[in-house]
Order: C-alpha cells, then sequence, then structure tokens
C-alpha cells in the first residue's frame, strides 16, 4: 500500500476525526498536489451546517488520481475534501431504470476501491421511453426497485462500509425494502434518503421495522416536481407519518425529511401527538399546507423546523 492509500485507509476508519485529513493535507502539500491539500482544508474548516466552498480544480485534480468512473455513473461526491460518495443514474436506455442503477453500482469497480466511500446515491428515475414507432421520447417517472434488484443490492460489499444510502425516484415494494433493510451489511446505516419515491403505509411500516431503524439519526422522504411535465408528486402518503411518529425504533432520529408531501395539519397532529421523536433536532416540512398555528405548535416541541426550500427535481 502506498502512502497515499495508507493515509485514505486511516481517514476511512476514523471518518468523523480531521486529524488524520489535515495531515494528509500536509502531506499533499509536501508532495506537489496544493489544490487537493488546500481544498481538505478549506472544507474542513467549515462550520457544521454551513456550505463548504467549491474549489473546481481540486476536484478535477481529486479525479486524474481516483480509479476512472464508468461513462453511465454521474460521479463522485466530496465531504470535508475527501471523495466520501458516488452517484449512480438516471441515463437514457430502455433498462428499467432501477435495475440500471444498480446495474451500474455493481459493475462499477471505483466504488469498492476507494476505502473512504460512505454514501451512496442511485437514482432511479425513468428518462427514456422506447415507443411503439421505435423513437425515444423524454420522460421522467419513478423507476421500480424489485425484489430481485433489492436482493442484489442487499448483497453488496459495499454496503459494510456505508453510513448513507439514497434510492431517488424509486417505486420500492415493501418486500424490498423489507429485503434490502434486512441485510447484515448495513450495520453502520446512520442516513436513509427515499426522496421522490412512494412511501405508502406499507413502505413506512417497512422501515420502522427493519433491523436499521434504530440506527437512523437521518430519514428524508421529500416529494417535489419532477417528471416530464414538471408535475408536482408528493413522497409520502398522509396515513404514513402517523406510521412514522408512532414508531419507538425512531427515537434517535435526528432530522425527518417530510418537505413537499403535501401534507395538512392532520399529519401536523400526528407529529405533535408522538411521543418518540423528542430527541429530534430538525423538522423539515416546508412547501406543506399545515397552517401556522401547527407550524408554531411543531416549533415549540421540536426547535428548528424549516418551512421554506425550494423544491428538489
Amino acid at each position: 500500500m502506498d502512502l497515499e492509500a495508507a493515509f485514505l485507509q486511516a481517514i476511512s476508519e476514523q471518518p468523523d476525526d480531521d486529524v488524520h485529513r489535515l495531515v494528509f493535507a500536509d502531506w499533499l502539500d509536501d508532495h506537489g498536489h496544493p489544490a487537493r491539500a488546500r481544498f481538505l482544508r478549506e472544507q474542513c474548516a467549515a462550520r457544521p451546517g454551513e456550505e463548504p466552498p467549491d474549489d473546481p480544480a481540486a476536484v478535477s485534480a481529486w479525479r486524474e488520481v481516483l480509479p476512472p468512473l464508468s461513462r453511465m455513473t454521474i460521479g463522485w461526491t466530496f465531504r470535508r475534501g475527501i471523495p466520501e460518495g458516488i452517484s449512480c443514474g438516471p441515463i437514457d436506455a430502455t433498462v428499467p431504470g432501477a435495475v440500471r442503477v444498480v446495474g451500474q453500482l455493481v459493475g462499477e469497480p471505483a466504488a469498492f476501491a476507494v476505502p473512504t466511500v460512505r454514501e451512496v446515491v442511485l437514482d432511479c428515475k425513468e428518462v427514456v421511453e422506447y415507443d411503439y414507432d421505435k423513437h425515444y421520447r423524454p420522460l421522467e417517472d419513478r423507476g421500480h426497485l424489485d425484489a430481485d434488484a433489492a436482493q442484489v443490492l442487499a448483497g453488496l460489499p459495499l454496503l459494510d462500509r456505508l453510513d448513507r444510502l439514497a434510492i431517488r425516484h424509486a417505486r420500492i415494494p415493501p418486500v424490498a425494502l423489507e429485503t434490502l433493510l434486512a441485510s447484515p451489511r448495513l450495520g453502520r446505516l446512520r442516513s436513509l434518503d427515499l426522496a421522490g419515491g412512494v412511501v405508502p403505509v406499507s413502505v413506512a411500516r417497512a422501515i420502522v421495522d427493519s433491523p436499521v431503524a434504530a440506527r437512523l439519526r437521518v430519514l428524508r422522504l421529500p416529494g417535489g416536481f419532477f417528471g416530464y411535465n414538471r408535475r408536482w408528486q408528493p413522497c409520502v402518503e398522509g396515513d404514513a407519518v402517523a406510521v412514522l411518529a408512532d414508531a419507538p425504533t425512531l427515537a434517535y432520529l435526528d432530522v425527518l425529511d417530510l418537505a413537499w408531501n403535501g401534507l395538512t395539519d392532520a399529519e401536523a397532529d400526528a407529529l405533535l401527538r408522538s411521543r418518540h421523536l423528542a430527541a429530534m433536532l430538525r423538522l423539515d416540512v416546508a412547501a406543506n399546507v399545515i397552517g401556522a398555528d401547527r407550524v408554531g405548535a411543531l416549533r415549540r416541541r421540536f426547535g428548528t423546523v424549516l418551512v421554506r426550500r425550494p423544491s428538489p427535481g
């Protein structure tokens, strides 16, 4: 193992300790990589909740030394100066979106080669449709993650390292989600993001009854505007909010994102009645139709309550 790989391995073993990152930055400076060194220091210096500065030159320098990604993969994501995530999909293809992006991840050796990767984002959005006249037409809709694709995903060794998993714009049947979240490889998972998907009561129950539920600190379930005509599509069905609010397994959540779901005072009341979400640090109910009095009550109960934010795509 060369010295740079040894630094990345040390960072992967203590990802929340910036000492290794800053020592690595000094080493990069001493070995002719000032852009990456600067990027590391600037990102580590950002305060919690503060957006770290962009540095395209440093990201480009990183990509020159990272394993090459296939053309079908969106790319790397960086946190505190280090490549910590990989994103797959969507791409123009006739293969169903969710099956395609799981296949991308399985066939992406770079995701397995970099020890600091702790996050995977799978965008399962359907991008094009092949019609009967042999023409492609633009389409954006949710992909379908079936039980077979979930089983493949659940068995990936990469999951051993993940603390953040996002599966966006996907219809996931309860049995498929149960299969995935029951994977013994998800022992480090702390953040689950199903943005733009479909979460009825049955899927909400699959989340709260899963082995990972009690370890989750972040649960993101926002809807948004997407599709060929940019139509609004909620993620969480109203009755599912009560399932989440009544779940003792979610007692350790720090962040719950329910933005852009068309939630009403009834769903706000379900959250207010919850005996299990008292420790939550941030509740995002932006762009719902909750009355001002309920918003005030949510703020008194939960502290930081977000009520405005741009629509996710």
